[in-house]
């Protein structure tokens, strides 16, 4: 609904002299700047969903290849969770050599304190 630019209801709105040539200057400007707001509203919601596609599209992707990246790891932490245990099984394997090779020193000590 538009404003009645006639300060008078009583006049005739039909009527070309009704209008001062002042309303009709402003009447005038301000469709004008209307059209020009409406049409940069217009290309502001063309750019925000043309963005909002945009994310959408891209958060897809980010998910596709985090998901990916995971996999990936899964994958690398297994297999450093079994090189671990091969290292945990040397160690042991290590502690078995070490307890052998310190009781057989200790034998020869004592072989020597009896030799001796």
């Amino acid at each position: 609904m538009e404003p009645n630019p006639n300060p008078n209801p009583r006049r005739s709105t039909t009527s070309a002299s009704s209008f001062s040539p002042t309303s009709l200057l402003w009447a005038h400007q301000l469709r004008r700047e209307h059209n020009n707001i409406v049409s940069r509203l217009d290309a502001l919601e063309a750019a925000l969903a043309s963005s909002s596609a945009d994310v959408v599209a891209r958060s897809g992707e980010l998910k596709t290849e985090l998901d990916r990246r995971v996999g990936e790891m899964g994958g690398v932490i297994g297999v450093v969770k079994g090189d671990i245990e091969v290292v945990k099984a040397d160690i042991e394997a290590l502690k078995g050599w070490k307890e052998l090779v310190e009781k057989r020193e200790r034998e020869a000590v004592e072989r020597r304190g009896r030799d001796a």
